[in-house]
């Protein structure tokens, strides 16, 4: 037991402090010249399906609950441009919203590796889509490599629940309707802010136990409301709005 208890002190001082900016959970990262998705039972390095304990580096990929992303089956390019074509279909304000909304799609999974991720926000009024918009085009190729969160979703909760993951947000109903709402909405939008750079620092909150607890938030967000809530100028160049607008056959949007 003596042995033992020898070894374990003598391998932990060896490895040198622990350092919690090391940990790293799912998403996609940059590690050295290599990128790493992590998908939570498994690694893809360089395109290369890896598993965790075999890829070594200083970092921890700690295991989680699987995204749902492989190798396997990537879409063809004929296939790719019928995506695209598919998010022109809504009638959008701007006819460049289509080509943004499919970008945002593609790069959401991997923002974790990105140096500047940009946000979206999909409004218009009641009829014109936006709810199918939102529900068959940018949750279903989010999947499950995002958060899908509600209206009173709160700050501090998306913030403990993404922890160590670089993952995107999709956040349904994101409505400011009365005082107590939009103090909410200004906090995660205060949250995305800080998660659009990666020179933006670290969030750092101070625990019941005395003990202070660092975030490094990696996420590209997605909002659907009725209205664009930002009004800070910082949230305007942070966000690209993409509103939709009646058309006269009110059928058609739901085809």
């Amino acid at each position: 037991v003596d042995a033992a208890i020898n070894w374990l002190i003598q391998t932990s001082q060896a490895k040198g402090h622990f350092r919690t900016k090391n940990v790293r959970g799912r998403g996609a990262w940059i590690d050295g010249t290599a990128v790493v998705i992590h998908t939570g039972d498994k690694l893809i390095v360089n395109g290369r399906e890896t598993a965790l304990e075999a890829h070594t580096a200083k970092y921890i990929y700690e295991s989680g609950e699987e995204l749902g992303i492989g190798t396997n089956n990537p879409l063809t390019t004929e296939e790719s441009r019928r995506f695209l074509d598919l998010c022109q279909i809504p009638s959008w304000q701007r006819g460049v919203n289509g080509m943004l909304l499919a970008g945002w799609c593609v790069i959401a999974p991997v923002c974790g590796a990105l140096p500047w991720r940009p946000h979206l926000w999909l409004c218009g009024e009641s009829s014109t889509g936006k709810s199918t918009v939102f529900r068959e085009i940018v949750k279903r190729m989010a999947g499950e490599a995002a958060i899908r969160v509600q209206g009173n979703t709160s700050e501090s909760g998306l913030r403990q629940t993404l922890q160590f993951d670089a993952i995107p947000v999709v956040f349904d109903e994101a409505e400011g309707e009365d005082k107590a709402s939009q103090d909410r909405m200004a906090s995660v939008l205060t949250l995305m802010r800080s998660a659009s750079a990666d020179d933006s620092g670290k969030i750092i909150k101070g625990g019941q136990d005395g003990q202070a607890k660092a975030y490094d938030i990696r996420s590209c967000f997605a909002f659907a409301s009725i209205v664009f809530q930002a009004s800070q100028q910082a949230d305007l160049r942070r966000i690209t709005v993409l509103e939709t607008k009646k058309i006269k056959d009110a059928a058609k949007v739901d085809e």
